[in-house]
């Protein structure tokens, strides 16, 4: 969900008039944590998670980290709302999946909306996901929401509020950044005053 809230975001900027220029003015501390965060979710865990010397309790604890690095970057860009916004959807998600072990998925939903991926679901052989059972905490946090996929992919895919979050806030940020002109409105990139200036 949130690289399709982040290529909407995109197309959306485009058609209200926005520019990618623009966006590269938003002012962001520590932006290579985000990429470091991004690295280990996507590329530590699975490799951990496949390694037969590592056990899952390895990826859950990569996984700790990568949630971490993204909540020391909420914290360092914490007076910008739309950040804020994604704050509150990295809190939710890490909650869960720290009281958990993983992020919980109901299993009749993945049948019902995922089918491909109910054997590694209720094998807990992803690297994320396990199945929620009764004792599962904070249940109203996993994975509950159908969202119709908008990339090549199976037609849909499971949510949490948490990424509902997150994905919002990506979206505003990306909008704010692209084509916002206001009283607040970012610093132009570097150079664009000079190029004004030359054609005048």
């Amino acid at each position: 969900m949130l690289v399709d809230a982040l290529l909407l975001s995109l197309i959306v900027g485009y058609l209200r008039g926005g520019s990618l220029r623009r966006l590269t003015s938003l002012e962001f501390k520590f932006p290579w944590l985000v990429i470091l965060a991004f690295l280990v979710h996507f590329f530590l865990v699975p490799i951990v998670g496949r390694s037969l010397q590592f056990g899952r309790a390895y990826v859950f604890y990569a996984l700790i980290v990568s949630y971490l690095l993204l909540l020391a970057v909420i914290w360092f860009n914490r007076r910008d709302r739309y950040i804020q916004v994604m704050g509150v959807g990295i809190v939710l998600n890490f909650l869960v999946i720290l009281l958990n072990g993983g992020m919980p998925v109901p299993l009749t939903l993945v049948q019902k909306f995922c089918p491909q991926g109910y054997e590694y679901v209720e094998n807990v052989q992803g690297f994320l996901h396990i199945p929620m059972v009764e004792g599962t905490h904070l249940k109203f946090l996993g994975d509950l929401i159908p969202f119709p996929a908008l990339l090549p992919r199976p037609s849909f895919a499971l949510v949490s509020f948490g990424d509902v979050f997150l994905s919002v806030g990506v979206f505003l940020l990306v909008q704010r950044g692209m084509v916002y002109r206001g009283r607040h409105a970012l610093k132009r990139p570097i150079g664009f005053k000079r190029r004004v200036a030359n054609s005048k």
